[in-house]
């Protein structure tokens, strides 16, 4: 269960994964999504939330993970979510 303090990753209308690490809720969700090998841009909206640690440590796992997607970081705002993420 979702516990106050979790981190959850959305794909599909669904709740695919939770940790308390945001980047390891995001890892296990990425896992979820078929086909990453042939995802060439990735991009994430930073929330009003998102910290320089979250986004350095967000920025470095897809640099070293899948180094030739491209990384477009947007500085959305958005309350809430730290994160909203699109493949494409």
């Amino acid at each position: 269960s979702i516990k106050k303090g979790d981190y959850i990753g959305i794909h599909g209308g669904n709740v695919v994964s939770k940790d308390r690490s945001i980047l390891k809720a995001v890892i296990k969700m990425l896992k979820t999504i078929p086909n990453m090998d042939e995802k060439s841009v990735f991009t994430v909206f930073y929330g009003k939330d998102a910290t320089e640690k979250m986004k350095a440590d967000l920025k470095a796992y897809f640099e070293k993970t899948y180094p030739m997607m491209d990384v477009v970081e947007i500085v959305g705002g958005q309350p809430v979510y730290p994160f909203i993420m699109a493949l494409e």
